[in-house]
């Protein structure tokens, strides 16, 4: 579940732990289906708050580092203050 994004990266939640340095693929789902896409990353930190609830900080990479930031409107950081067109 993307509980948290910005232009490198976002923040998930997790029913499993996952290790930082692991690389993952993120999909986004829009409200009702699946965006059709993925995006890498690459697990930064894990908490785990409770049992069975893990979060996961993420750093997007490779072509995902480029899309999220559009995919998202999120400015990159210290980046104009608006979406990049």
């Amino acid at each position: 579940l993307l509980r948290d994004v910005s232009g490198t990266g976002c923040r998930i939640e997790s029913s499993e732990r996952v290790d930082p340095g692991t690389e993952v693929s993120l999909t986004p789902y829009g409200y009702d289906a699946s965006l059709e896409f993925r995006i890498g990353a690459t697990v930064q930190r894990h908490l785990e708050p409770q049992p069975g609830q893990h979060v996961l900080a993420c750093r997007f990479t490779g072509t995902g580092a480029v899309m999220a930031p559009r995919l998202f409107a999120v400015r990159k950081p210290g980046g104009s203050g608006r979406p990049e067109s």
